[in-house]
């Protein structure tokens, strides 16, 4: 199941990159994706950031994983920045 997902991610508008983050210690586990710009953000949001609703209901039924949220937020460089 997570192959056929990590593809539809790959599909994002300006797909650059997915990330995996995991703290052991907290039990956290965290996906990023990178987008090439805000034009492709754009268009992904009004696509519904999709498959977004597949991987939040996949990790939802889950046994023993207790909560499951998506976050927008924006990463920018310093040296981006002229």
């Amino acid at each position: 199941m997570y192959v056929g997902l990590a593809a539809e991610v790959r599909r994002a508008p300006g797909f650059v990159r997915c990330s995996r983050f995991v703290c052991p210690t907290q039990h956290d586990l965290k996906f990023s994706v990178a987008l090439r710009d805000e034009s492709a953000y754009t268009v992904w949001e009004a696509q519904g950031f999709e498959p977004e609703a597949s991987v939040l209901a996949m990790m939802r039924s889950v046994a023993g994983i207790s909560d499951v949220a998506a976050q927008s937020y924006l990463v920018d460089s310093p040296d981006s920045a002229t």
